[in-house]
């Protein structure tokens, strides 16, 4: 088997920040083998009540970032949209999020981003999102031969 190791880095992806928010990965570095399952989290702070958190994978600087989730938090926690629970779950708390890909693969390999969005609902049955980027730092998830 491979060994699946995570770095953290520095990125510009999402950029620009609100005073007093913030979210970056827990850990720098975590190694599993090809076949095992990862936790990958991050800690945020906000001052808003009702957040979406997002995950994405980004392979190459060839293509885009990949969404991979996104997990409601606070006042919005019963939301979510996760198009393969097969592969991913996320776990989302009042300061937390984290993406668990279930089998490691060599196609998980690349750069991670946890990012978090605003979720205002008004007392209409309409939905309205409001994006903040923030300041993000990203998880590497290399595969080691």
């Amino acid at each position: 088997m491979n060994n699946v190791s995570l770095i953290t880095s520095f990125s510009l992806l999402f950029s620009g920040i609100i005073a007093g928010d913030k979210i970056s990965p827990v850990r720098d570095e975590v190694s599993k083998r090809e076949g095992e399952s990862v936790t990958l989290k991050c800690e945020y702070e906000t001052t808003y009540s009702s957040l979406a958190l997002y995950w994405y994978r980004h392979h190459s600087d060839l293509q885009a970032p990949q969404f991979i989730l996104w997990k409601g938090a606070r006042g919005a926690s019963s939301d979510e949209y996760i198009p393969d629970k097969q592969r991913y779950e996320s776990i989302t708390t009042v300061s937390s999020t984290e993406l668990t890909i279930k089998t490691l693969t060599l196609a998980d390999t690349g750069l991670y981003y946890c990012r978090r969005e605003v979720v205002f609902k008004p007392q209409l049955p309409i939905r309205w999102i409001l994006i903040i980027p923030v300041l993000s730092e990203s998880l590497w998830l290399q595969l080691l031969m």
